[in-house]
């Protein structure tokens, strides 16, 4: 089974965030929605993905390419 670590500066950085509830963090029930959501990044949409692929190739090849959505 693989475990992903974490190193011990951003458990620290994360534990002395600001304006944050640890009390209600911990005492959450099972299932609910984190307070912690807020600082959660969203993940790119895929046409950002495939916009981005799409430049990143014209770059690499000197062409033009488009991405349309």
């Amino acid at each position: 089974m693989a475990v992903a670590l974490s190193r011990l500066g951003d458990v620290r950085a994360v534990r002395d965030m600001p304006g944050v509830d640890w009390e209600a963090v911990w005492g959450l029930p099972r299932g609910a929605v984190s307070p912690l959501r807020e600082h959660a990044a969203l993940a790119p949409t895929r046409a950002a993905v495939v916009k981005g692929f799409a430049q990143g190739f014209a770059d690499r090849h000197h062409t033009p390419v488009w991405a349309w959505n």
